[in-house]
């Protein structure tokens, strides 16, 4: 999946020809009108259907100010999008909301190798969130303690 901050998102297929060489599909679009992507990972599931974890802000359209909401009012989430070999085609498949200041993904392992899911980055916070948790209940989140390294000069 390729992720442009406020375009398009697409899911490019590389499948192999006869000969071995690596070809290239066209893309399949997994956009929403509207939304400001900030971060896209591939998640690891195995060799089920591809599925990618994108972190988006939906901004309102623009209009009378007074409907408007407030900047505070506006929710970020972790959104899963799939595709789904058989059909060509890639569907939004699971979305949460995060924190407001969420601003980076990284992907861990899933399968037999790990638990999968995603760690959603911060200010100062990191939070582990995946598709059968539900907020509150059973994700973890962690703030993380100020780091100060102080150099030692030598001779």
């Amino acid at each position: 999946m390729i992720a442009a901050i406020e375009k398009r998102k697409l899911v490019y297929v590389l499948n192999r020809d006869a000969t071995g060489k690596p070809t290239i599909a066209s893309p399949l679009e997994a956009h929403r009108g509207r939304a400001i992507t900030f971060d896209a990972v591939g998640l690891d599931n195995g060799y089920d259907n591809p599925i990618f974890a994108a972190l988006e802000l939906q901004y309102p359209e623009s209009g009378d100010a007074a409907e408007l909401p407030s900047a505070d009012q506006i929710e970020k989430q972790l959104a899963y999008y799939e595709l789904d070999l058989g059909l060509n085609h890639v569907s939004r498949r699971w979305a949460t909301t995060t924190h407001r200041t969420a601003c980076c993904l990284a992907a861990l392992p899933g399968g037999n190798d790990g638990p999968g899911g995603v760690l959603v980055g911060g200010e100062d916070w990191i939070e582990y969130l995946h598709e059968g948790l539900t907020l509150g209940s059973n994700n973890f989140t962690q703030k993380i303690q100020v780091l100060r390294i102080s150099t030692i000069g030598t001779g």
